[in-house]
């Protein structure tokens, strides 16, 4: 396995155990996110969370 994958991996972990802060792109509004495929609570707009590792 190589580093970009070990670290793509272990972002996924970190998503599905305690979640990141995800700010949603409609309305600004701030939420912890624990899924690749998450709906803001505020306007309820679903969107895919993604991984960039350079």
């Amino acid at each position: 396995m190589d580093l970009k994958n070990l670290a793509k991996d272990k972002a996924e972990n970190v998503l599905n155990t305690k979640g990141i802060e995800i700010t949603c792109p409609s309305c600004k509004n701030k939420f912890i996110g624990k899924s690749m495929l998450v709906e803001c609570p505020n306007c309820h707009k679903t969107f895919d969370v993604e991984f960039k590792v350079n």
